[in-house]
C-alpha cells in the first residue's frame, strides 16, 4: 500500500494525479457514442477495470501493469482471449485520450505489443457455415413459437438481434424481400421500471428496446432476399402463432412483430433467446452459438 502512495505522488510530478477510472468516464462521455457501444464500454469499466484498477492513479501505470491486468482477466476471471482483447482495445483508447487531453505524458500501451496469446492474429479461427442438418436440429429442439428464428437467421443472414425484431411490416411475399431496419438491443436511452417497481439507471440493468440499425437514418435499412422456403415458414408462424401488437412508444418501434416473450406481454428478449438456444444446442448436440 505504501508503495502504491509513493508511485501515485511520483504520478503527479509527471502526469496527471486523476485515477483511471475517472478518466475513464470522462471518455466515455467525450464522443457520440452509440447506445450498444456505450454498454460495453459501461460494462467493460464496471467488470473489467473497477475490480482490477481500483483507486489507481492513471500517471502510475506502467506497461508491467497492463499485462498483469490482461494475466488476471484470462488466469482469474476466466474471460474468453477474444473478449480479453476487445477490452484491452478500449483501454487503449482511454490511454490515447489521456494522452492528448495532457493526463497522461506517455501512454503506457505505445512500445510494447501483447503476446500471440492475446493477439486477434493469433486467435483468428476458420468460419465455418453450419450444414443444413445442424440447422434443422437446432430449430427442431426449440419451442414451436421461436424456431422461425433460425431459419430467418440461416435463410436471409440476419443477426440474432435483427431476427427477434422482423414485423409484417418489413416482409414483402410479392417480390420475395425482407427490409432489414431495425433490432432488438439491450441500451434503452430511458430509464425502466423493474419487476419491484425500482428505477434502473440509462443502459443499465439490460434495458430492451426496438431500434433503427446502428448507423442508419430512420427509414433506412438494407432489402435482403426472402428464400420462398424461409417465406412459407414465416407465413405457416402466423398462422399458428399470429403476431404481437407493438405500439409507438419510448423505446419501441410500432409494428405486427413475430416474436414476443413466452407470456406475450413484451418484446423477446435476449435473455430468453440465450436461455432457449443454450438449451436447443445441448439438447441437439450441437455447437452453433449466437
Amino acid at each position: 500500500m505504501e508503495q502504491e502512495k509513493l508511485v501515485s505522488a511520483r504520478a503527479g510530478v509527471f502526469g496527471s494525479s486523476r485515477s483511471l477510472v475517472d478518466v475513464y468516464r470522462e471518455y466515455m462521455g467525450s464522443g457520440p457514442y452509440a447506445g450498444s457501444t456505450r454498454y460495453q464500454y459501461e460494462a467493460s469499466l464496471r467488470l473489467h477495470i473497477e475490480p482490477y484498477f481500483r483507486h489507481r492513479i492513471i500517471g502510475s501505470l506502467k506497461p508491467k501493469d497492463l499485462r498483469g491486468w490482461l494475466a488476471w482477466m484470462v488466469e482469474e476471471c476466466g474471460y474468453a482471449r477474444s473478449t480479453v482483447v476487445n477490452r484491452y482495445a478500449i483501454l487503449r483508447g482511454v490511454l490515447g485520450y489521456a494522452v492528448a487531453n495532457g493526463y497522461l505524458v506517455r501512454d503506457p500501451s505505445r512500445g510494447w505489443s501483447t503476446s500471440r496469446h492475446y493477439s486477434r492474429r493469433g486467435r483468428r479461427k476458420m468460419v465455418r457455415l453450419p450444414t443444413l442438418a445442424e440447422v434443422v436440429a437446432i430449430a427442431e429442439h426449440l419451442p414451436t413459437p421461436y424456431q422461425l428464428l433460425v431459419w430467418l437467421m440461416a435463410g436471409c443472414g440476419l443477426r440474432i438481434g435483427e431476427a427477434s425484431a422482423v414485423c409484417l411490416q418489413q416482409i414483402d411475399f410479392v417480390s420475395g424481400m425482407l427490409l432489414v431496419d431495425r433490432q432488438i438491443t439491450q441500451d434503452a436511452a430511458a430509464s425502466t421500471v423493474g419487476r419491484r417497481g425500482s428505477l434502473s439507471a440509462a443502459g443499465q440493468g439490460r434495458a430492451h428496446r426496438i431500434r433503427h440499425l446502428k448507423w442508419r437514418a430512420p427509414g433506412e435499412g438494407r432489402l435482403v432476399p426472402l428464400p420462398g422456403k424461409v417465406a412459407d415458414k414465416v407465413r405457416e408462424h402466423i398462422r399458428r402463432h399470429g403476431t404481437f401488437r407493438v405500439a409507438a412508444g419510448p423505446n419501441r418501434m410500432p409494428g405486427d412483430y413475430l416474436f414476443a416473450n413466452i407470456g406475450r406481454t413484451n418484446i423477446l428478449m435476449y435473455a430468453l433467446v440465450h436461455r432457449l438456444w443454450n438449451a436447443a444446442r445441448k439438447a441437439a448436440d450441437e455447437p452453433l452459438r449466437v
